[in-house]
């Protein structure tokens, strides 16, 4: 009953809850009815109903079914979460879409994976005709979110900004749950290929292993923020290499790099990377 009630008001007094969340409060906190419906919506929830009046009016133009409100409400217990979705109403959109994509509590509920997906949403339909720059921070947060959903550990720094400034060191070293190591580089999938060699600069083929340890580890070192210990760890251990291509949807596929930095030649196991 809340429900029709609410949908019946909004539309009797125009109301765009998705447009301007701000503007549509100050108009109904004179509409003492509207006011009312929102707050009996989230009542038997333990954390929704504590929210503010901006994100309770933002969720309630969702139109969720109660299991996912029940699920958002569980969410909602860890301060962090709540604090970040209260303050910014629209980052429940990637919070839904992480729980539509299988990710776990701890994984949808992460600031840096709401943040990653919520970059992934709004550049979705034009990053084909973005910059070189902010197709490659889309190939690289993409991957990095999706890895992270499969509860891959991330070594290095996580991009939350199309714009972060662009280098030319490796994207992302992860630790696989079972605790083995793999270094990922990233692309939009339409410009997905690795660099060659170049003899003139003596920069050797990207991804080979020639490429990640030239110059004494230092693009190693230079990604796990000179951490000595960590680089001799991977280094024994042994790694992966792999290429991740991100489409526009956020959806990834992942291919092996073989150890001279070829996809389809080479030492080391080659075809497709299944996280």
């Amino acid at each position: 009953r809340s429900w029709k009630r609410f949908n019946s008001l909004c539309k009797q007094n125009s109301l765009n809850l998705r447009d301007n969340v701000r503007e549509v409060w100050q108009r109904v906190k004179s509409r003492g009815d509207l006011v009312n419906a929102v707050d009996d919506l989230f009542s038997s929830f333990i954390n929704l109903k504590n929210l503010s009046p901006d994100f309770k009016i933002f969720l309630s133009a969702k139109n969720w079914d109660n299991a996912i409100l029940t699920k958002l409400d569980r969410d909602l217990a860890n301060t962090t979460f709540k604090n970040a979705i209260d303050a910014k109403p629209q980052l429940v959109d990637s919070w839904k879409k992480l729980d539509d994509l299988g990710f776990s509590q701890a994984a949808r509920r992460s600031i840096d994976n709401l943040k990653q997906r919520s970059i992934i949403d709004k550049y979705a339909d034009n990053i084909a005709n973005a910059s070189n720059a902010r197709k490659g921070n889309f190939g690289e947060l993409g991957a990095d979110l999706d890895l992270n959903g499969k509860g891959y550990e991330s070594l290095t720094s996580r991009i939350d900004d199309i714009d972060t400034p662009g280098h030319n060191g490796i994207d992302g070293v992860y630790r696989k749950p079972n605790g083995d190591y793999v270094i990922v580089e990233g692309k939009y999938t339409g410009s997905a290929k690795l660099n060659k060699a170049n003899p003139s600069t003596d920069l050797p083929r990207q991804m080979s292993d020639e490429w990640i340890s030239q110059n004494n580890n230092q693009r190693l070192l230079d990604a796990l923020g000179d951490n000595e210990d960590l680089v001799d760890d991977i280094l024994d251990a042994g790694y992966e290499r792999v290429l991740a291509k991100v489409a526009p949807d956020g959806s990834v596929s992942y291919q092996y790099v073989s150890s001279t930095g070829y996809l389809s030649k080479g030492n080391g196991p080659l075809g497709e990377f299944i996280p």
